[in-house]
């Protein structure tokens, strides 16, 4: 596989939750080794590109965490008391587990200080090169 540049879409939430991105652009290089997310979207926050840590990488599956120490809110929480312990970002850590066949992707939002799952959901992405 050479290296790509993947536009992620979210098609549908599990688990909603305020700081679960809608959409990212992944981009990688041809095996996978560092990648890099620019453009995540989420309602209310302020999001900048990013490296993330490969944490799995099978012949079929990627899967992903990010840091969230430079993302800033920009308004209130999307929706307030509902699900959600802390309400500042960066005590969430999102993760991203692509299926490299299909380039369906699950994507989870846990609690830093509990480890708990918070919100999830899942999309396909499409190749943009």
């Amino acid at each position: 596989m050479q290296a790509a540049q993947l536009k992620c879409t979210l098609s549908k939430v599990w688990f909603a939750h305020p700081f679960l991105p809608s959409s990212l652009v992944l981009e990688a290089d041809e095996h996978f080794l560092n990648v890099k997310l620019r453009d995540v979207q989420i309602k209310n926050v302020a999001t900048s590109d990013t490296s993330a840590k490969v944490v799995y990488r099978g012949q079929n599956r990627l899967r992903l965490e990010w840091p969230t120490a430079e993302y800033r809110r920009t308004g209130p929480v999307a929706f307030p008391n509902r699900n959600v312990d802390r309400d500042e970002i960066i005590d969430y850590r999102p993760t991203l587990s692509l299926n490299l066949k299909n380039l369906k992707f699950k994507l989870e939002v846990q609690d830093r200080g509990e480890g708990l799952q918070r919100g999830q959901g899942d999309g396909t992405c499409k190749r943009l090169r």
